[in-house]
């Protein structure tokens, strides 16, 4: 059986978590303004990383072990069995394929 790793799903993860960060330290006074781009800067950061490789992550995700899901709570914590953070997940991983796709006009 062939086994894929977890680093892209980690990079993908790594750049939900970092987007979810910076929203609710924009959202903490309750109103969001420019001054709060600045939260977002290292979340966006993440995202060359998180486009790079997103064609692998369904791989990935298909043969993750017990020790590789354990390895994901322990890089990003339980965001991993939150169902909240899945949804944002499979949509962080529509925009990173399509981006991907865009940028080097490859499927």
């Amino acid at each position: 059986m062939e086994t894929y790793g977890i680093k892209e799903t980690t990079d993908l993860l790594k750049f939900v978590a970092g987007l979810v960060e910076a929203g609710k330290a924009s959202f903490e006074d309750g109103k969001v303004n420019l001054v709060d781009l600045a939260n977002f800067v290292l979340p966006l950061t993440l995202l060359p990383a998180a486009i790079e490789g997103v064609n692998q992550v369904p791989a990935e995700l298909g043969d993750l072990s017990d020790e590789e899901i354990q390895a994901l709570v322990n890089e990003v914590g339980d965001i991993v069995g939150d169902e909240r953070f899945g949804r944002a997940f499979e949509g962080a991983a529509i925009l990173a394929d399509a981006l991907y796709e865009i940028i080097t006009g490859k499927q």
